[in-house]
């Protein structure tokens, strides 16, 4: 699964999040929360406003200055 905000343009065709998916940006929570997603690439998107469980695994590609980025990945989800 795939988040990303507005479009990318990519070998001349643009792609929106929901059309790569499948499904609508508001359904993403609750499908990553299935058995059938198990990985989340984001470009661009939920700094801090995507709280799951699931998520135990950042990988940042550009200096953070000032972003709250990691503050979703410093609590235990129950067990």
């Amino acid at each position: 699964m795939i988040a990303f905000s507005g479009s990318k343009a990519v070998g001349g065709i643009e792609y929106s999040e929901p059309e790569v998916n499948g499904f609508s940006e508001s359904d993403t929570r609750d499908r990553f929360d299935t058995d059938d997603y198990r990985l989340l690439v984001v470009d661009n998107k939920y700094l801090t406003g995507f709280d799951q469980p699931k998520l135990c695994t950042i990988y940042v590609d550009k200096k953070l200055q000032g972003v709250l980025a990691l503050s979703r990945l410093n609590r235990a989800a129950p067990s």
